[in-house]
């Protein structure tokens, strides 16, 4: 997204900028500049990523424009722990909450409570009118979810976000600053992040510019172009890799024994794995391996 910014036939106008990932563009454009950062589990190049993206959100005049571009993986890459935890409380609550499959919602939801940029707080934190364009990592394109929502109202609440850490592992499972920051928020010591209606993000725009319908559309274009019939599974392959996997293989063959010709079928979605052991890999591996049983 970066790079196809600095081929835009005004990125002369560009006063400044950075881009963020866990590698970087070969033609990136001055004056953007590369930040390199960690995924799925924030380190101390997030936390840095994190203050320079505030930082420069807060430098904008208000007759310039702030313009964000968000894709998968943000929540991670830019990080800033609000005060009370440290990066080691949110790494260990992170990695708590993943090991115990959790879902991109209930993730993200604990995430912006410990975060001081997430949530709307960026956008909050700029004086300047603010664009967001985000490429969707999320199955309902939720923009309070993408990203941990760095500039859209947060419908959650610190109580929920409290109740997440309940649901995967118990409170007692995450660092003890973790479960004080959000107690203090529930009980109203701490204030909210912006929600809905709130004039601080009044300034904002924010739209999604690609999702998962238009990732399957391409694919089924470049499966087409190869000769093959595309079908695209409309439903989201959702919870469970171990599960998911075989039941996808079920719909496919289902699917290819009704075609006359060869067929590839397309999904889309994101499963999530609960670690028991010390496996090593994700949930692709994971759904990838769980159908070749079903294969055989």
């Amino acid at each position: 997204m970066a790079a196809a910014l600095g081929r835009w036939t005004g990125a002369d106008r560009i006063v400044a900028g950075i881009a963020v990932g866990t590698h970087g563009p070969a033609d990136l454009t001055s004056p953007l500049v590369w930040l390199e950062s960690s995924h799925p589990v924030p380190d101390a190049r997030s936390v840095a990523a994190g203050e320079r993206a505030l930082a420069l959100a807060r430098s904008v005049p208000a007759d310039h424009l702030l313009l964000v571009l968000l894709s998968g993986g943000a929540s991670s890459l830019v990080a800033l722990p609000r005060p009370g935890i440290t990066l080691q409380d949110k790494q260990a609550t992170t990695r708590r909450l993943l090991l115990a499959g959790a879902d991109i919602h209930a993730l993200n939801t604990v995430r912006k409570h410990l975060s001081a940029i997430k949530g709307g707080q960026l956008a909050a934190a700029a004086v300047a009118p603010t664009l967001a364009f985000a490429i969707s990592d999320v199955v309902d394109d939720d923009l309070s979810i993408i990203g941990s929502g760095p500039t859209v109202p947060d419908p959650g609440t610190f109580a929920e976000a409290l109740d997440m850490l309940a649901r995967f592992g118990g409170v007692e499972a995450y660092p003890q600053a973790v479960v004080t920051l959000l107690r203090r928020g529930a009980n109203g010591v701490l204030p909210e992040t912006p929600k809905p209606a709130d004039p601080r993000l009044d300034h904002v725009t924010t739209r999604v510019i690609g999702s998962r319908a238009d990732a399957a559309a391409g694919a089924a274009r470049a499966a087409e172009a190869l000769g093959y019939r595309a079908m695209v599974l409309p439903e989201p392959v959702v919870g469970e890799a171990r599960v998911a996997g075989p039941r996808f293989v079920e719909e496919s063959v289902r699917l290819a024994d009704n075609a006359n010709a060869d067929t590839c079928v397309i999904a889309t979605g994101e499963t999530t794995v609960r670690v028991t052991g010390s496996g090593r890999g994700g949930r692709n591996q994971e759904l990838a391996l769980s159908v070749v049983g079903a294969l055989a």
